[in-house]
């Protein structure tokens, strides 16, 4: 019976595929791995985690917004300008 060299290329290509996917999922998994331990490690740290597209990650501590508005609310009578240095005389 002979064989059909199209049919066992075709079981080549799909065998050489699945080798080449193989270190592809290893790598990927790895990554995620490390990304969920940083994940958790600033949730422990009370900030919050936001997830982008293609793997981003976006890492905030919400204490930054307060100090910009307790610096807002410390300017000059809560007018939102920031109060000028007071002038040591240095640079006369």
């Amino acid at each position: 019976m002979p064989t059909n060299p199209i049919g066992s290329a075709r079981s080549t290509v799909r065998a050489a595929a699945v080798i080449a996917v193989a270190p592809a999922r290893l790598v990927r998994r790895r990554i995620a791995a490390l990304l969920d331990a940083q994940d958790a490690a600033a949730r422990a740290r009370g900030w919050t985690v936001e997830v982008r597209p293609v793997g981003g990650r976006v890492y905030r501590d919400p204490r930054f917004g307060r100090l910009a508005a307790t610096a807002v609310a410390a300017t000059n009578g809560g007018s939102g300008r920031p109060v000028a240095p007071a002038s040591s005389g240095a640079l006369r």
